[in-house]
């Protein structure tokens, strides 16, 4: 299949081989683009540049910069780009302070804007900063049951927390508490930046609930799957019999999705400017990532049944469409019907993108999960 001759605009991806990064970087590519994209190690990106990118390897430059928060950080890299896509941000739940997790993200997104605002040139239209599902849910015991969160809605209570967390919190919950704050803290920041400095440039962001999908830069050791991920291998591969419970709210959304979302962001900045943008598909329990799985892939008998149909029901989607895993009426959700309509996105449902993710695994890790690649069946 020929490729996507040039449309002699540039973007830079911060944050390039990470899971959103990646894919972001993968469409933009196809669609004409020259890609710049940072990350803090080089050999982060090698298995993209020698992987998915190479046919686009004329069209492809990486920027290392160990330090997101420094100024002038991004001043090469944003230097001519038409437009950029902040996706670079602090992901690790084993980071439990403010000044490990909080202050990076602030000061990362501020030092980019900055850049972008100083040195990028007046060719620049659009900046799409990736945000999180997190910056508009309330904990689902403080929600009303049922309750749809949409756009409207605030994070208000992570940042005060994280700030002085009581010596009763749970530790194991420091984590996800200070990466919260950290989203909502850089959106503040964020928009802030734009009604202090009043660039010339759109700027707007994108809201992903839980993001699962296929992965263009999986690890080598299934173990280190993100935490979406993981918990999807570790169904398909047997290697957990008793299923977690989910994440958050349980509303997923597939990876090739967000992408799509920041594209038409940064593409149609006269209405995504000021605007925020909820990415979500749907409900993503496990027992229905469960079923779903055992229903496409039979022939697995490693994976374990677990309960089946419990906790959810069937319903419509925010494309109106019938679907077999929906929200129980009590369940609190996020809601994607604003990208839907503004875009005339499609979302994936659920059965497509766990198909999809669990062809990725078998592709990378062996047709069998729990097989390394390279490896046969005795």
């Amino acid at each position: 299949m020929a490729l996507s001759p040039s449309n002699g605009k540039t973007v830079l991806v911060t944050g390039i081989n990470g899971f959103i990064g990646s894919t972001i970087g993968l469409l933009v590519l196809s669609k004409g683009y020259t890609l710049r994209g940072t990350t803090r190690r080089l050999e982060s990106v090698r298995s993209l540049l020698e992987g998915p990118f190479k046919p686009y390897a004329d069209r492809v430059a990486i920027f290392e910069i160990a330090d997101m928060t420094a100024a002038d950080a991004y001043k090469d890299a944003v230097s001519g780009v038409h437009g950029i896509f902040h996706v670079a941000s602090p992901v690790a739940f084993d980071l439990c302070t403010w000044d490990q997790v909080v202050e990076p993200a602030v000061q990362g997104t501020l030092s980019l804007l900055e850049s972008a605002h100083r040195h990028a040139g007046g060719q620049l239209r659009s900046v799409v900063v990736t945000s999180s599902g997190t910056t508009v849910v309330t904990p689902a015991e403080d929600a009303p049951p049922g309750y749809v969160f949409t756009e409207n809605d605030q994070n208000t209570w992570a940042v005060p927390l994280a700030k002085s967390v009581p010596a009763e919190f749970p530790k194991s919950n420091i984590g996800p508490l200070m990466y919260s704050a950290s989203k909502v803290a850089a959106e503040q920041a964020m928009w802030q930046f734009r009604q202090d400095r009043r660039p010339s440039f759109a700027i707007s962001s994108v809201h992903p609930s839980v993001v699962l999908g296929p992965s263009l830069n999986l690890p080598r050791n299934p173990q280190d799957l993100n935490v979406s991920l993981k918990p999807i291998y570790d169904i398909y591969s047997g290697t957990e019999s008793t299923y977690p419970p989910p994440i958050g709210t349980a509303s997923f959304v597939d990876v090739r999705d967000v992408a799509a979302v920041h594209l038409w962001a940064l593409q149609h900045p006269e209405v995504a400017d000021g605007e925020r943008y909820i990415a979500s598909s749907g409900f993503a329990p496990t027992q229905g990532m469960v079923d779903v799985m055992r229903e496409q892939f039979p022939p697995n008998s490693r994976t374990a049944p677990g309960e089946p149909g419990k906790g959810y029901v069937e319903g419509i989607d925010y494309c109106d469409r019938r679907v077999p895993v929906w929200y129980p009426k009590d369940r609190i959700q996020m809601c994607g019907t604003k990208a839907h309509k503004v875009m005339q996105i499609r979302w994936r449902t659920l059965a497509e993108t766990i198909q999809d993710t669990v062809l990725a695994f078998q592709e990378f890790y062996g047709q069998k999960a729990g097989q390394s690649k390279g490896e046969t069946d005795p």
